[in-house]
């Protein structure tokens, strides 16, 4: 009995040691993330108190226009970094993936910048917003770093430094261009909102330089031999990568295209009631998203080892995580969407019923967990690509036919049906393609007689 006891005993005690290492990754993470969010929030806080809902307005349409070129820019390689590099640490190729990588999004973001600055005076006509094209002039450079600093978030999220990857993954660019606003504005109080755009390209590139010193550091400590890729890991690579990019291009059409619709149809003061609305809105979604740093590549571990018992643990384990530590930022948006949104300025409680419609929509994030990461990191990017697009292009129909009727409150109802649709259906894909039931009801699923590939069988 001693012999056979011992092999049990050692493998209990490699899953309490994972969990106990996944809990203090989470408690690190969940730190970082709310500093980070904390400076989204912050800046447009700042931005509402001295520029007003126009100046949120200005700000939420440029930096909507650097998310769709990032998303080009980037080209899904941030996401094939987590799977590629995440699965064998110690490969020989790791070096050579995040060098492709950077690379190739250095060259393209570079030439997005160029484009972006040309266009700065027509987009400032098509949305009637004169302040936006000096505006843009400022934070276009911003472009090339922001990329880079999404890859290296991506390199950082697989070698399971997932606090360094929430920082470099948006987060400390708000932060620090916080702190450079308020410098230049204590500085120079009469330039205008133009000190933002160029404390927010200040801090891109700060952020990417301190995401390339932290990889730099980590490459140099594992001594990893330095070998080339082949054409076959090229061409294995550039397919994960085409299947990240068409669903984040899926995702691009609300949060991006959203804006624009808005921009276009509405005073730019109504885009700016949205957009603070939205960043309140992601004090619920941030929980979700530190869990998103940390899960995808135990996700790919456990299914390259085929434990798919421990796979669904941690996806469980997952959603009760979000639940209970979501339950507060959700009840005060449900709740108290006024007193919310007048943190940013007086102006902005108008905007309490699109504040109230997009928490529910993180409600249904919240419930449903890690659904896209988990197809994405089984083989299955581009089943959670469909859905993605499906689901989006529904949400963007909505807004595109709601917002010339009901306003802003079509944005909102638009982007929760698509953020709601998406997850559900994940849902629904994970059962019938793993045999994953993620969400802590009983399976509606398995007791409707919907079989799962993995239990057709039996």
């Amino acid at each position: 009995m001693a012999v056979t006891s011992r092999p049990i005993a050692l493998v209990e005690l490699a899953k309490a040691s994972l969990h106990s290492n996944m809990v203090r990754a989470l408690l690190r993470t969940f730190v970082t993330r709310g500093i980070a969010s904390a400076g989204s929030f912050v800046l447009v806080v700042i931005v509402g108190r001295v520029y007003g809902a126009v100046g949120v307005g200005v700000y939420a349409l440029a930096q909507s226009l650097i998310m769709a070129v990032a998303v080009i820019g980037r080209w899904g390689m941030n996401g094939a970094l987590v799977r590629f590099v995440g699965r064998d640490l110690r490969s020989p190729k790791v070096r050579a993936y995040v060098r492709y990588a950077l690379v190739r999004a250095g060259v393209t973001s570079a030439a997005g910048m160029v484009v972006v600055f040309l266009l700065r005076g027509v987009l400032a006509r098509l949305f009637d917003t004169p302040a936006l094209g000096p505006f843009i002039a400022g934070v276009s450079l911003a472009i090339p770093p922001f990329v880079m600093a999404f890859i290296l978030s991506g390199f950082m999220s697989a070698i399971r430094k997932p606090a360094t990857a929430c920082l470099l993954q948006n987060g400390a660019i708000a932060f620090v261009t916080v702190l450079l606003v308020l410098g230049m504005h204590a500085l120079w109080p009469h330039q205008g909102i133009i000190l933002v755009a160029i404390g927010y390209a200040l801090a891109a590139w700060l952020v990417c330089a301190w995401g390339m010193w932290e990889t730099s550091r980590w490459l140099r400590h594992q001594d990893l031999e330095r070998v080339s890729i082949t054409r076959e890991d090229v061409a294995e690579f550039k397919r994960s990568s085409a299947a990240f990019f068409a669903m984040n291009v899926a995702l691009f059409l609300l949060s991006v295209v959203g804006i624009w619709v808005a921009g276009y149809w509405l005073p730019t003061a109504s885009v700016g009631l949205y957009k603070a609305a939205w960043q309140m809105s992601m004090l619920i979604g941030v929980i979700l998203a530190v869990i998103n740093l940390i899960l995808p590549t135990r996700f790919a571990d456990c299914f390259h080892r085929r434990d798919m018992v421990g796979l669904e643990q941690l996806a469980r384990r997952g959603v009760l995580t979000a639940l209970i530590l979501g339950g507060v930022p959700l009840a005060m948006c449900l709740a108290f969407p006024q007193w919310t949104l007048s943190l940013a300025g007086d102006e902005f409680i108008n905007a309490a019923w699109v504040l109230q419609i997009l928490a529910l929509g993180q409600l249904v994030n919240l419930a449903c967990g890690s659904v896209g990461h988990m197809l994405n990191m089984t083989g299955h990017e581009t089943t959670s690509s469909r859905i993605a697009w499906f689901s989006n292009i529904t949400g963007l129909t909505m807004i595109v036919v709601g917002t010339p009727w009901i306003g802003v409150n079509a944005v909102a109802v638009g982007v929760a049906t698509g953020m709601a649709l998406r997850k559900v259906v994940g849902v629904y894909f994970v059962w019938r393609s793993l045999g994953i039931w993620m969400l802590p009801v009983p399976n509606i699923l398995a007791l409707s007689g919907v079989r799962s590939a993995r239990f057709s069988s039996t």
